[in-house]
């Protein structure tokens, strides 16, 4: 587990160096969200922290923490980015953690509230899981 996330953090650093200049190039989030597994009558809240570095103008790659609440407590660990296309962005995520709960997928749209402060819902579908999670929070671009 160490030797892939040190490998994730100097893949991170390599890359820094091929990013174009832009505005912004961190994104630091704070999201909440639910889900409800049907098969499993089970229901599941988390909330999430994370970072995101911008590769390119449009594709941005890091990791979040997470913390589990509700019929599934635990924590988790993610890796994963953001493509845009304008405001709307694709997501997608692998746990890295003992939930093991796999790649996630979604879509989400970025609201600016501020110079560099966004509301960004977003929706999410999980396979592992069969599973669709609705994350509302918002993050901070610097």
């Amino acid at each position: 587990m160490k030797k892939l996330l040190l490998f994730i953090l100097a893949c991170s650093v390599s890359l820094a160096s091929f990013s174009q200049d832009t505005d912004y190039k961190w994104l630091v989030s704070a999201d909440t969200g639910a889900s409800y597994l049907s098969s499993d009558a089970v229901d599941v809240g988390n909330i999430t922290v994370g970072a995101l570095y911008s590769v390119t103008d449009d594709l941005m790659l890091g990791g979040s923490l997470g913390l589990n609440f509700g019929d599934a407590e635990g924590e988790t660990i993610f890796i994963g980015g953001r493509y845009y296309f304008g405001d709307i962005f694709a997501a997608a995520s692998y746990d890295l953690g003992d939930t093991d709960t796999g790649a996630n997928i979604g879509l989400g749209y970025g609201w600016d509230v501020a110079d560099n402060v966004e509301f960004a819902p977003q929706l999410s579908y999980n396979s592992e899981l069969e599973s669709m999670t609705l994350a509302i929070g918002f993050a901070i671009r610097f």
